[in-house]
């Protein structure tokens, strides 16, 4: 009879155990994607190969408060997202917009979410697969590719806390998780100055980056590292007036 309560008490901790390790679905803090304008270089082997733009607004739709978030990127390619977020704590997207011009290439990603529905239209080069409708089921707590970096900020930034996440992208077969881990504060020197930043490691799929937010509200993005491509994406001097 001891031994098989031993055993029954081995089992729940191994439970236990296996719950405190296993990252937690996150709740965004919306209040942290506040009002401003940011602006980005993109370095590659010390040299600028772009610059970035972002801008967060607030806005009221029916009643309903939502984030809107324009991204844009120039350099080697261009690119313009637009994305709607709710303004709550799921930060649910309701849309977004993504066009990427490289030379003569254009491609276009118009995306429309629902509780439980992503639907839209991925518009490519013939030679790269052509255009191909957009009609899915995703979970409810689904995050638009766009916006997994702001998710990321949005969420509980506490050392050692690994989030989890489900992200839609359509141009990597669709449905994906984003595992973080929020693992050390770390010095963080940039144009924009020295900041003490939160080191959050990354993996959507097969893609890996490594964020420093900014360890004061509201955590600011300071600097991205796109492991696969050796760019960095450094903050910019803030200009007062670009943040409310």
């Amino acid at each position: 009879m001891k031994k098989k309560q031993d055993r029954f008490v081995f089992i729940a901790i191994a439970f236990w155990l296996l719950a405190l390790c296993r990252p937690s679905f996150a709740q965004f803090d919306p209040e942290r994607l506040n009002e401003e304008t940011l602006n980005y270089g993109m370095m590659a082997a010390g040299k600028q190969i772009g610059v970035a733009n972002v801008v967060i607004r607030r806005e009221t739709q029916n009643d309903i408060s939502l984030i809107r978030i324009v991204q844009a990127i120039s350099g080697a390619f261009n690119q313009t997202s637009e994305i709607v977020l709710r303004a709550d704590s799921t930060l649910r997207p309701i849309s977004s917009t993504t066009t990427i011009t490289r030379g003569d290439q254009v491609h276009a990603i118009r995306l429309n979410y629902t509780a439980h529905r992503v639907s839209g239209r991925m518009e490519i080069p013939p030679a790269l697969g052509g255009d191909r409708r957009i009609n899915e089921i995703v979970k409810p707590n689904t995050v638009d590719f766009n916006a997994a970096e702001f998710a990321l900020r949005a969420s509980d930034l506490q050392i050692g806390r690994a989030v989890a996440f489900p992200v839609y992208n359509p141009q990597q077969g669709g449905q994906l998780v984003c595992r973080a881990t929020f693992s050390r504060l770390e010095e963080v020197t940039v144009p924009a100055g020295t900041f003490r930043c939160r080191r959050v490691e990354a993996v959507t799929g097969q893609t890996r980056q490594i964020y420093f937010f900014d360890d004061k509200f509201p955590h600011r993005l300071v600097l991205q590292k796109l492991q696969g491509l050796n760019v960095d994406i450094e903050l910019l001097p803030i200009e007062p007036s670009s943040v409310r």
